[in-house]
């Protein structure tokens, strides 16, 4: 059998997370005591999954989602951590399963994305193949078209031997905000701005500027406004998308940091932009401090997708005197993103060339990324200057993934936002005793080579690579995996992907960002005719067509189809799956 993908997580050490560690303690003490009284139980031997449903609304509105828990036996308590993007969904209420006791979650930090689920049990003792675990009603607060990873963490999940169910998996799920948009949606980018750090007796005047966007319909219209009155801001006001200059004048202001806040208002939301700088008093006139002779920036937009157009930029600085430098490319939030230089004595250093890639060699994000040079000349305090900026442009985070299936079934494994894809490996594992891999074909690269030498033990791997064609762009598919069932009816196993290459197109080979996301595999779900996943009113349909041998309605797993038990599939069947579907009495179980 193969070995599950065990996720462990180290709790941050928040209010929230020591509210739950107390709620644990007192969950394993009162256990503890229930079994002295009542005798040990042995520990189970299931090995569960934790999965939470994936979920989707219109802005503005609610929805629910559910966490359960399969194949899971003599289940006593569970704490479970969800993270979320909260800018575009917000978990509002939790309910956990009454079965479980008293619900103790706290959400009272869900506008950080996290939050802490579980009861306090006594007594409870559930076993089940598809046990609720709880249910969190989410909010949309994002735009249509965006989605945001539901991230599930197990931290407990104690059985009634007062012991941990281990080994065990944690699936997460996908929220994704439907609709269309009715109106205008403002955004900023960036959304905060540091000077950095400037001395008296030099200019005091500093600037850098900001993009508005429109990401809904309709008209954009919109004021901008600074609480400080050492921040000017220009244009004031303006329709849809366009670009703001905010000047900072420290002229006057006391030595220390300093900081406002910038806030456009418009018919489609307000957004802010925080401003800093830190103002330095001058502590020797007569040995003024080092300042940049030459600055120049090749390319202030680069685009590094390999097509040899724009794909770089070069920095070229010259010094005052001769300076402890460096240059450093840095995120908005004031993270460095790359070193390209460090030197302890230098006065004109060649020239520098960013490629857009971090200190890992993996292509960033497209956004805007600050430039910081920094100089020292031993006397006075540390210089630098943060004021430039570059863009990067068509660049991204890709999603691999491979969906849900059941039956026997053919499942691709895709890349969604793919910029200039030219080498990528991939393992996908799976629980051997449950599915199977019967056969792997290409997809959209120029070549391709599956090892199914380890299906046995749960794993197959897939490379893929361009040849004679450039590399990939937009959604791709990058191999099709068949999968048939060789467990009892019902089982799950997880389809994990892992991914030891994925590189662009060009001769250095330069890695890219991406995230999984991973699916499940069902042998067959009793009712699901058409394999979907799902059993709802299309199965019964389907079922009928299958019946009356109408064409495209031939394929059918027969062991989803007998749902009244009779041993025959016939139109009674189908009936009988459409009264369940509805829920008429007397029709509740699939037999």
């Amino acid at each position: 059998m193969a070995i599950p993908t065990i996720r462990i997580s180290i709790p941050e050490y928040n209010e929230v997370t020591q509210k739950m560690n107390n709620i644990h303690k007192m969950l394993l003490a009162t256990i503890g005591i229930v079994i002295c009284l009542l005798g040990m139980i042995p520990a189970a031997s299931a090995e569960p999954t934790i999965i939470i449903a994936n979920a989707s609304a219109d802005p503005g509105l609610t929805t629910t989602a559910e966490i359960r828990c399969h194949d899971v036996e003599h289940l006593r308590g569970f704490t479970v951590t969800l993270r979320y993007d909260p800018d575009i969904v917000m978990v509002v209420g939790e309910e956990t399963n009454p079965e479980f006791g008293m619900d103790m979650s706290v959400i009272a930090s869900n506008k950080t994305g996290k939050v802490v689920i579980g009861p306090l049990s006594i007594d409870a003792d559930v076993t089940g193949a598809d046990v609720l675990l709880a249910t969190v009603t989410l909010r949309v607060d994002g735009n249509p078209g965006e989605e945001s990873v539901l991230d599930i963490t197990t931290g407990a999940l104690i059985d009634t031997a007062n012991a941990q169910i281990e080994p065990r998996t944690d699936i997460d799920g996908v929220f994704t905000v439907t609709g269309e948009a009715t109106g205008p949606i403002l955004g900023v980018n960036p959304a905060s701005h540091d000077f950095g750090s400037i001395r008296t007796g030099n200019t005091q005047t500093q600037t850098f500027t900001f993009e508005i966007t429109n990401s809904g319909a309709g008209t954009l219209d919109w004021n901008v406004t600074s609480d400080q009155a050492w921040i000017a801001v220009s244009p004031a006001s303006g329709s849809d998308a366009g670009t703001v200059k905010v000047t900072a004048d420290t002229t006057g202001l006391s030595g220390g940091a300093h900081s406002g806040t910038v806030t456009v208002s418009s018919n489609g939301g307000t957004k802010t932009v925080a401003v800093s700088v830190i103002v330095q008093l001058a502590t020797d006139p007569t040995d003024p401090e080092p300042y940049l002779t030459t600055y120049t920036i090749s390319n202030t937009t680069i685009s590094p997708d390999g097509d040899w157009v724009e794909d770089y930029t070069t920095i070229d600085v010259e010094f005052s005197e001769a300076v402890e430098a460096s240059i450093r490319i840095e995120n908005v939030d004031g993270g460095v993103v790359k070193s390209l230089f460090i030197c302890t004595e230098v006065t004109d250093p060649n020239p520098r060339v960013w490629t857009g890639t971090d200190d890992d060699g993996v292509i960033v994000r497209g956004g805007t990324y600050r430039v910081n040079i920094t100089m020292d000349d031993g006397v006075n305090s540390l210089v630098y200057n943060n004021t430039e900026a570059i863009q990067v442009i068509g660049t991204g985070e890709a999603i691999i993934s491979i969906g849900n299936g059941t039956g026997v079934v053919t499942l691709p494994i895709t890349i969604e936002n793919a910029v200039n894809i030219g080498a990528c490996d991939i393992t996908l594992t799976f629980n051997s005793s449950v599915v199977n891999v019967t056969d792997v074909t290409g997809g959209n690269f120029d070549d391709n080579v599956a090892n199914l030498e380890h299906i046995g033990e749960g794993f197959v791997r897939i490379g893929a690579y361009q040849a004679n064609n450039p590399g990939l762009p937009g959604d791709i598919i990058f191999a099709n995996v068949t999968l048939e069932p060789v467990g009892d009816g019902g089982s799950i196993s997880p389809l994990n992907l892992s991914v030891t290459t994925f590189k662009d197109a060009t001769p250095e080979g330069k890695r890219m960002l991406y995230t999984v996301r991973n699916g499940t595999y069902i042998t067959f779900l009793n009712g699901d005719v058409n394999s979907d996943c799902a059993v709802d009113i299309h199965d019964a349909m389907y079922l009928a067509k299958h019946v009356l041998g109408i064409e495209g309605f031939e394929k059918i797993y027969k062991e989803t189809a007998d749902v009244n038990g009779d041993d025959k599939i016939t139109s009674a069947d189908a009936m009988y799956l459409a009264k369940h579907v509805v829920g008429i009495s007397g029709y509740e179980e699939l037999k």
